[in-house]
C-alpha cells in the first residue's frame, strides 16, 4: 500500500485558524460576527445546515466516510483516530473553560436557533474539530501528487464549522479553535498511521475487523438515536445505507481468508 508523505509545512496549518481569529478580533467583536454569520445563514434552509451539522457529528461523518474501508483503509483509521483523540482533548478544555453558548447570554429572539437551545460548554466547537480532523486526515492520506483534488474536503469542513454558528450553537471563536485542534490532530494521525505496517490494513487484519465492528456499532447508533437535530433523521438513514453497503462488500474478503 502506498503511503502519503506529510511535509513539515503542514504543521503550520493549525496556526491559520488562530490567525484568522486574531484578525477578526481586531476588526469585529465576536458577538457582532456571530450575529452577522447567523443572519447571513438564513439564506440557506434548515435542512442544508442540518447536513453540515451531521458532518460534524462523529457518528455522522464516520458513517459517510466508512466506504474508505474498501479502498483507503489507512485513511479511514487515521480519520477515526484523529476525530476521537481531538474530541477527547477538546472535552477537557470544554469542561475546564465552561464558556456559555450564545443562547445563554443573548436574547434568543435575536438570532436563529435550529434544534435545542444549548447553553454551556461552548469552547471549542466539537463539531468543527471533528470535521476538520477527519477532512485533514483524509486529505493528507492522499498521494501528494493528487492531493489538490481533495481540497474540497476543507471547503466542506469550513461550511460544517459555519453551520454551528448558523444554528445558533457556537460563537465564531469556538469554531476557529475547533478547526485549529482538528487540523493538528488530523495531521498527527496521518504521521502516526504512516508508521504502521501495511498488513494492519488488509481486510483480514484485526485492525480492519475492528473497524468493521465500529461500523456495525455506528449503524446501531444511527438506527436507535437522534444525532443533534430531528431533521437529520433522513441523513442518519443514508448513513445506515452507506455502512450496510460497505460492510456487504468488505466482510466476504475479511472473513473468507485467514492468516
Amino acid at each position: 500500500m502506498n503511503r502519503s508523505s506529510v511535509s513539515w509545512k503542514a504543521w503550520l496549518l493549525p496556526v491559520l485558524p488562530l490567525l484568522l481569529w486574531l484578525l477578526s478580533r481586531l476588526t469585529i467583536a465576536d458577538t457582532e460576527l456571530f450575529y452577522a454569520l447567523n443572519r447571513f445563514s438564513t439564506g440557506w434552509s434548515d435542512g442544508t445546515w442540518a447536513f453540515f451539522v451531521y458532518l460534524g457529528n462523529g457518528w455522522g461523518i464516520f458513517s459517510l466516510a466508512f466506504p474508505l474501508i474498501l479502498f483507503m483503509p489507512r485513511a479511514l483509521m487515521a480519520a477515526a483516530a484523529a476525530g476521537l483523540t481531538a474530541g477527547l482533548f477538546a472535552r477537557f478544555f470544554k469542561v475546564t473553560l465552561d464558556i456559555p453558548r450564545p443562547a445563554a447570554v443573548l436574547d434568543r429572539e435575536s438570532f436563529r436557533i435550529v434544534g435545542d437551545a444549548l447553553e454551556a460548554l461552548s469552547m471549542p466547537s466539537g463539531h468543527a474539530l471533528t470535521v476538520f480532523a477527519v477532512a485533514t486526515a483524509i486529505y493528507f492520506s492522499l498521494p501528494a501528487e493528487t492531493r489538490m483534488r481533495g481540497i474540497w474536503l476543507f471547503a466542506v469542513a469550513i461550511l460544517a464549522g459555519v453551520a454551528r454558528v448558523a444554528v445558533g450553537a457556537h460563537w465564531p471563536a469556538d469554531v476557529y479553535a475547533g478547526a485549529s485542534i482538528g487540523l493538528f490532530f488530523g495531521i498527527g494521525a496521518v504521521v502516526l498511521f504512516n508508521r504502521m505496517p501495511d498488513n494492519w490494513f488488509t481486510p483480514e487484519s484485526w485492525v480492519m475487523r475492528f473497524a468493521a465492528a465500529m461500523g456495525a456499532i455506528c449503524f446501531y447508533i444511527l438506527a436507535t438515536s437522534q444525532l443533534d437535530l430531528a431533521i437529520s433523521r433522513p441523513l442518519q438513514a443514508l448513513g445506515m445505507v452507506v455502512i450496510a453497503g460497505s460492510l456487504f462488500h468488505f466482510l466476504p474478503s475479511s472473513l473468507g481468508r485467514r492468516r
